[in-house]
């Protein structure tokens, strides 16, 4: 097949189109140049792959680039909840004109699409938002749940998703929509514009403490990156077979981990010695995220990765490839 990846150098990405070339796919990576996105290439061995530098704001080269495609995943976004905060305009140009671009070229070129969203634009759970809620709550988020951003970049990401709902049902548009829980592994991006797991990684490789947003009792549905990737890859083929007969899945394992529990984890598995830090809360901070996966668990999908062996696997790659 060909298959044009969005934001293919980036984390996720990165490692779908690994999978891709791996099983003989002829594959497209539409992404913004930059010194991580030619890092990745290299990283992940994606010389195979036809690269076109440029951004899904770009609607000539959308229009170019996705022609001539059997599938489209489209992965390109900006992702950082603190930096939406501080630019939430560059998260609405990019997430939801980007791909709205991105949407209406495969309509017009007739490009089955795989939309790739995010857990965020749930909000989280109505019982644990309520201030009478039950402690400890741990409900489960299901895709008929409703959208209820608490970022710029969640309200970024549900517009991008009600705008390729949109397109599903107006003009009967071959889209499938799937929402990931908390992604880490391989290739997740370290820094200042870091997620929460190399943050944290790069701290205890350090035995720099470890401040956690406010008491660290928000639960996040953690998924490695492999099993998210066999996930993508698992629910292409029976999109394409029309054997998926809900607009939207879940990829989440239906269990959440506390960030209190996973710097104690990071900590245990490097060997150091890091203080763990209570700092103040975050705004837009969702208190907890756990996916009903009932969806993909019905079509027969199986996780492969524990949490533990997934953390464990990553700690050893980011001493081999990054800095801590």
């Amino acid at each position: 097949m060909k298959i044009l990846v969005t934001g293919g150098c980036g984390f996720q990405g990165s490692n779908l189109c690994r999978a891709l070339l791996d099983r003989g796919d002829r594959v497209t990576i539409l992404s913004t140049l930059s010194d991580r996105s030619r890092e990745n290439i290299e990283r992940f061995s994606l010389q195979a792959a036809t690269v076109v530098w440029g951004s899904i704001t770009d609607s000539d080269c959308v229009e170019k680039t996705i022609r001539n495609h059997d599938l489209v995943f489209h992965l390109a976004a900006n992702i950082h909840v603190d930096e939406s905060i501080a630019e939430p305009l560059k998260y609405y140009t990019t997430n939801v004109l980007g791909t709205y671009n991105v949407v209406e070229y495969c309509r017009r070129e007739r490009t089955p699409l795989i939309h790739v969203a995010t857990c965020e634009v749930y909000g989280g759970c109505d019982l644990c938002d309520r201030p009478d809620g039950p402690a400890g709550c741990r409900q489960v988020i299901g895709e008929s749940c409703p959208l209820k951003p608490q970022s710029p970049y969640a309200a970024s990401k549900a517009g991008a998703d009600l705008l390729a709902f949109a397109h599903r049902v107006t003009y009967d548009q071959q889209i499938l929509i799937v929402r990931p829980g908390n992604i880490y592994g391989p290739g997740q991006r370290y820094g200042a514009r870091g997620a929460v797991i190399p943050i944290f990684v790069g701290r205890a490789l350090r035995g720099d403490p470890i401040t956690i947003h406010g008491d660290g009792s928000q639960g996040r549905d953690f998924v490695y990156v492999a099993d998210l990737v066999r996930a993508y890859l698992f629910l292409a083929e029976r999109f394409l077979r029309d054997e998926i007969h809900h607009p939207v899945v879940n990829i989440g394992t239906g269990r959440d981990v506390s960030v209190a529990k996973l710097a104690k984890l990071i900590v245990q598995l490097t060997g150091n010695q890091s203080a763990i830090i209570c700092g103040p809360d975050r705004p837009g901070e969702v208190k907890t995220f756990r996916l009903d996966n009932t969806i993909l668990d019905d079509l027969g999908f199986e996780f492969a990765h524990r949490f533990e062996d997934g953390l464990a696997r990553y700690i050893e790659w980011f001493k081999q490839y990054e800095q801590p």
